[in-house]
Formats: C-alpha cells, sequence, structure tokens
C-alpha cells in the first residue's frame, strides 16, 4: 500500500504527518475540508524528474525511483509538497502498491492531491483526467492504541496497474493554525534499509521565519541559497548510499542520514510554550473529587516516598489510557479533573492528573516530555517538538528525581523509578528548561528469580521431591497478569501446565500453582515434583566406587554481537538491552545433615561487558546453595571492550558449580546411611 509514511524512505513525509506545524492557512485553503482537493501542484513546486530503473534491482518487488518532498513555510501558515514515483517489477510489488492511501486530519490541514499517473512505456495515463476518485474513509487505525486521533483516508485503487508500469502520485497539505502557536519545523532521514533512485528536498522560509538546521551523512552540505521567496535549502541525490546500521548500535546511531529544520531557537522555548497549559490543567477547584484522593493518600502515610507510590498506583490502576489528539490534543491535556471525572486518560492527562496528585500532597513535581524510542538521540538534535512522543512526571523527593509514568502499571518500587532507559528529558516549566540527561540503574530487584530446592533429606540416590518458585517483577509480572485476565485463572494454569518442557535434572512436575501479589507488583509460580539428580565421577578419579558430583544447573547466558565488518559501524557502541537482572538458586537439602558434603567452585563477582556476574556457593546446616545473578549496570559498551571480555565470558560460561559426595553417600530415597 502507498501510504503517506511509505515507509520506504523518508520519515518526512514527517511534514505530511504529525500535527506538528500548526499554522493559520490563507483565505483561499480548504480549511476543515473532509473531502480532498483535486489541483495542480502550487506555483512555487519546482517539478522533479524519476530516476531510471537500476537493473542492479531488478530483482525487488519495487523500485523506488522518486522521492520528492518540498515545504514553504510562513508566518500564517505551510504547505509541504510529495511526490514519489515507484517501478513495479513483480506480483509482490503491484500487491503492495495497488491501494493508495493518503490519510490528513481535517481539522489541522487541507489534503490536495495534484497527480495519478501510470506512465507505461512512456505514455502517460492520467487516472485523475479519467475520471477516478479517491473514497474518503473514517478509520481510526490507532483504535487498538487506544487512540482517537480524527484521521480521514483518502483511498484508491488505481484501474489498470500492471507489473511492468511506473506509479506517479503527488499531493499537498497545507497546515493552518490552532490555539496553540507552534513553530515551524521538519525532519527526514535516510537509514540505507530502501534504495532510492532520486531523493530531492526543497525547503523555502521567508526572514520573518527564521529557520535553521542542521544535516548529517549525505544530507550534511544541502545546497543553501536567497531567492525572491527568502532562504531555499535543496538537496538533489541521486541513488544516495547510505550503509545500513548493524544491529546493536544505539538509537542516536540508527539514522545515519538526517535533516533536521526548525524555528525554536532553544529547548526553553518549547517548555516555556507549553508551560502555561499544563500549568493551569492541573489547578484544582475548591470542591473537586481529587482533594478527597489527595486526602485519603496523606492520612494513610506521612512518607513522600510511600505518597509519591500511592498516587502513581492510582492514575495507574484507575485511569485507563485512551489518547484524543484531535486538533490540540496532540499537545495539549485535559485538565486533571476531567481526566479523573473520565476515567480514561493520554499520556499528557495522566501527568496533569499525578502533578496535581503529588503538588497537593506537598511533592514538588512537574511534567517531562520524553522520545519513547529514540530518547538517546535527543542530546544530538535541535530543539524540536517533533522529537517527543510522549511525556512522563519528574516527582523530586530530598533532593533526588523520580521518573513516573502515569501509562504504565505496576510500579511498586520507587528506587527503581529513580532510573530510566529514556536517554533525555525535556521539563516543561514556566520560563523554560533545557534537556536533561536521565541516568539509568539496574533494577533493585531481580526482574526473574529462580529458585529450585531438592530434598534429599532422605537420600539423593533416587528420585526426589523438588520445590520451584519463579518470582515474575516489573513488565513481566504486568504482561502475566495480563494473559491470566483474558483466560481466567484455571484455564491459564491449566495452558500452562500443558507448556511445561524442558526442565533440568529429569524433573516432572505434578502441580503448578500461582500467586499474584500487586501490592508488591510481582507474580510467583509454584511448581512441586520430583527429580533425579545427574551423579556423575568425579574426572581423574576411580570411575568406580570413586566421588560423585552434582553439577548445579548455573550456566551464564550472554551473547553480544562483536563481529563487525569493516566500515563506520566497526566501532560504533553496542547497545545492550536493558534493563537485565536475572537471579537463579539451587539447594539440595542433604542427608545425614550434610556431613561428607562438599562444593567444587568457589564464589566469584566480575563485571565483564555492562554486566555484573556473581555466584555464591555454600554448604551449611544440611543444605548446600548455589545462587548466581546476572545484572546489567551499562547501557552500552565499545566494541573493543566487547571483543577483549569474549574470551572471559567464555571462562565465566564453562566455570561451573558442583556438588561432591562420596559415593556411599548417595543411596535411594527412603534408606536412611
Amino acid at each position: 500500500m502507498l501510504r503517506v509514511f511509505i515507509g520506504l524512505v523518508l520519515a518526512s513525509l514527517a511534514a505530511a504527518a504529525p500535527a506538528a506545524i500548526q499554522e493559520r492557512a490563507p483565505a483561499p485553503a480548504a480549511q476543515g475540508s473532509r473531502e480532498p482537493t483535486i489541483a495542480p501542484a502550487a506555483a512555487w513546486v519546482e517539478p522533479a524528474a524519476p530516476s531510471t530503473p537500476d537493473p542492479a534491482l531488478a530483482d525487488r518487488p519495487a523500485q523506488v525511483l522518486l522521492a520528492d518532498s518540498q515545504s514553504l513555510y510562513g508566518p500564517d501558515h505551510s504547505e509541504h509538497y510529495a511526490n514519489f514515483a515507484f517501478l513495479i517489477q513483480n506480483a509482490q510489488g503491484l500487491q503492495g502498491l495497488g491501494n493508495i492511501i493518503l490519510p490528513w486530519q481535517p481539522e489541522s490541514s487541507a489534503l490536495i492531491i495534484h497527480k495519478v499517473r501510470i506512465i507505461r512505456n512512456g505514455t502517460i495515463i492520467d487516472l485523475l483526467a479519467g475520471g477516478q476518485r479517491f473514497t474518503v474513509l473514517r478509520r481510526e487505525n490507532n483504535l487498538e492504541s487506544a487512540m482517537l486521533d480524527g484521521v480521514l483516508t483518502a483511498v484508491m485503487q488505481p484501474d489498470g496497474l500492471a507489473v511492468g508500469d511506473i506509479l506517479d502520485v503527488a499531493w499537498s497539505l497545507r497546515r493552518h493554525g490552532s490555539t496553540l502557536p507552534l513553530r515551524s519545523e521538519n525532519f527526514f532521514f535516510l537509514n540505507g534499509a530502501q534504495p532510492v533512485g532520486r531523493v530531492s528536498i526543497r525547503q523555502i522560509w521567508p526572514e520573518s521565519v527564521p529557520i535553521r538546521w542542521r544535516g548529517t551523512g549525505v544530507f550534511e552540505h544541502p545546497q543553501v541559497r536567497s531567492t525572491s521567496r527568502g532562504t531555499e535549502l535543496s538537496v538533489e541525490l541521486n541513488a544516495p548510499q547510505v550503509a545500513p546500521p548493524p544491529a546493536q548500535v544505539p538509537a542516536r546511531l540508527q539514522m545515519p542520514a538526517t535533516l533536521q529544520l526548525t524555528q525554536f531557537r532553544d529547548w526553553n522555548e518549547i517548555g516555556a510554550l507549553l508551560a502555561p497549559h499544563y500549568e493551569r490543567a492541573q489547578q484544582l477547584a475548591p470542591d473537586s473529587p481529587l482533594r478527597a484522593e489527595i486526602e485519603r493518600i496523606a492520612a494513610a502515610s506521612q512518607d513522600p516516598r510511600a505518597r509519591t507510590l500511592a498516587a502513581l498506583r492510582l492514575v495507574q490502576d484507575q485511569v485507563r489510557y485512551f489518547a484524543l489528539v484531535m486538533g490540540d490534543g496532540n499537545y495539549l491535556p485535559a485538565t486533571a479533573e476531567q481526566s479523573w471525572t473520565r476515567r480514561y486518560a493520554d499520556c499528557k492527562g495522566k501527568t496533569v492528573l499525578l502533578v496535581a496528585l503529588l503538588r497537593g500532597l506537598g511533592i514538588a513535581a512537574e511534567p517531562v516530555l520524553v522520545n519513547s524510542q529514540a530518547g538517546d538521540s535527543l542530546g544530538e538534535r535541535m530543539p524540536s517538538m517533533l522529537m517527543f512522543n510522549h511525556m512522563i512526571v519528574r516527582a523530586r523527593i530530598d533532593g533526588r528525581s523520580y521518573w513516573l509514568d502515569g501509562t504504565r502499571s505496576g510500579d511498586r518500587i520507587l528506587d527503581d523509578l529513580a532510573s530510566s532507559t529514556l536517554g533525555w528529558g525535556l521539563p516543561i516549566r514556566p520560563g523554560g528548561a533545557t534537556l536533561e540527561a536521565m541516568a539509568y540503574a539496574p533494577p533493585t530487584l531481580p526482574l526473574l528469580e529462580t529458585a529450585i530446592t531438592y530434598d534429599g533429606s532422605a537420600g539423593l540416590g533416587g528420585a526426589v521431591p523438588m520445590r520451584m518458585e519463579q518470582i515474575f517483577r516489573g513488565d513481566g509480572a504486568v504482561q502475566l497478569r495480563l494473559a491470566i485476565a483474558q483466560v481466567g485463572r484455571e484455564a491459564y494454569l491449566r495452558q500452562f501446565r500443558e507448556s511445561i518442557t524442558g526442565l533440568p535434572n529429569g524433573i516432572t512436575v505434578s502441580a503448578v500453582d500461582f500467586r499474584d501479589d500487586p501490592d508488591a507488583g510481582s507474580i510467583t509460580f509454584l511448581y512441586t515434583g520430583q527429580a533425579t539428580l545427574p551423579w556423575n565421577p568425579v574426572p581423574g578419579t576411580a570411575p568406580a566406587g570413586g566421588p560423585r558430583r552434582f553439577r548445579f544447573n548455573n550456566e551464564v547466558e550472554m551473547q553480544i554481537e562483536v563481529d563487525r565488518p569493516e566500515g563506520p559501524y566497526r566501532d560504533a557502541p553496542i547497545a545492550l538491552p536493558v534493563p537485565v537482572y536475572v537471579a537463579s538458586s539451587e539447594t539440595v537439602i542433604l542427608p545425614a545433615g550434610g556431613r561428607g558434603f562438599s562444593i567444587d567452585g568457589g564464589d566469584f563477582e566480575r563485571v565483564i561487558a555492562g554486566s555484573r556476574f556473581t555466584r555464591r556457593a555454600v554448604v551449611a546446616d544440611g543444605r548446600a546453595t548455589v545462587r548466581s545473578e546476572v545484572r546489567r549496570i551499562e547501557r552500552e559498551i565499545s566494541p573493543a571492550a566487547a571483543r577483549a571480555s569474549a574470551a572471559e565470558i567464555r571462562l565465566l560460561q564453562n566455570d561451573w558449580a558442583y556438588l561432591r559426595v562420596p559415593a556411599s553417600a548417595l543411596r535411594p530415597a527412603g534408606r536412611r546411611p
């Protein structure tokens, strides 16, 4: 399908999609029209010609012959023109491009369609001139993501389109104003995933709209000149070569070629622009029902930490997520009282609600803009509203910042919220604020903790009783809770029992249950059954009658891709998945109080490749226990560090702990020594 974001080349049609440039339209604009206009391109547009097909790409479903984006910014409106041309090379390409889909928000823009043409062997077939028209649908494609955006979609199935044709489509979006005086901005990128025959970008702004720009990679040196309309920036690239980034690079390196334009002078200007609206939205009337909630939380505890968690839990659990992003809803929140009355809100509404509760409890709090997918890259960008897609709350307690997200669920450990994986945030503060780095730290408790106990008190030579606990915390517990709620407790347990495979040490499970502790934010699965521990001869001793040992299942699992080819990314940092904190322990209850038993393999604590590995082994009080942990403490490491640590990781993976015992002590269960 041909969409505005076509998914193939330039995010910009960033200019053509999010309502990021909302300005007043001049009188002729089809402001608020719920039907697209069919009209020629504006006089300021300069047509660009498609490239010739590349024979080396003949095996692709389609070739992108042209990606053309042109914008004209003004003090009272902006216009954004796009032209794409595709060569359809096989049935897959025909299926993919057989639907032309152009969405727009009529509350903030008008859609003008200029051409839909099929070029076949040099002959032009003009579908619009032939009478074919678009059908307008209101489809709300984002409802599954709990979002109502008011987007209309113009759809056409181009008649007669066939393999070998070139599909040539051009349209414009004319943006008009809103109550929020935003600035002009735009963002383009190429990541090398899809070859493009010709990339053409042209951006024009008058002196009254002071725009700055920055380019990287193939966009680093655009042509800039003065014209009768003002400043014109242009980029013309024929078959640009952009090396696609490898796996495991940080978000800031995943777009190797970018072109950013912005009218914002600095980050402070964004915060100052939004702050008055957010300050008003969190104000509570004297008789607001939220005041009763504040009093209830305050009465339950004097501890600001406990109060903060109680307010966060109220917003996470009692107000469902749903976004109304029509018009100014992209930027401005519902009031705290509206969100509480409706019992639904988006990230902005939940943020305002949480700020109102926290300030009512005497806790300093403010909204913070973030990017939930590419936050790591914000520190390298120019100030822009386009860079943000989410909002959270920063609470301050005893000089420490805590990052609270009302759209999440299950957050129960405040110290974990002093850490963030989002990279950078922009506080929304009267007078403005600059970007702030958000530090990452590992979780306080393991996100997955497994403990297995083998009861060999009556003998270890045969099957012994086994009990296992698995504790899920954080997002894992949240996802489990949702899965259980969908089918019910008994049905979930039945399905879970049927799926159990691959347990170590001959474990057979006879019963499974779980307990949910929403106050702790954890779910614990309980397994009971039997196990037959493998006892093998100790290397270097007599195979018959000599000592035996059991290997604890404390394997270190860690894979890092370090074999990168020569090129621009060979020495790029390696991004590590976070958060990671896994713990496992095995305990053997020993016969005869543990006399004669010992452990081969010592304790260790090592930091390797951004992770802390620990093992503790002990025989005491008739029990032998080995506990291992892997805790990710860094978000990224250098390839050199990864390569240097590879041998150490292999050594660690082969460093097993064993329970050693004389063969005479291995009597079947039930036969006492």
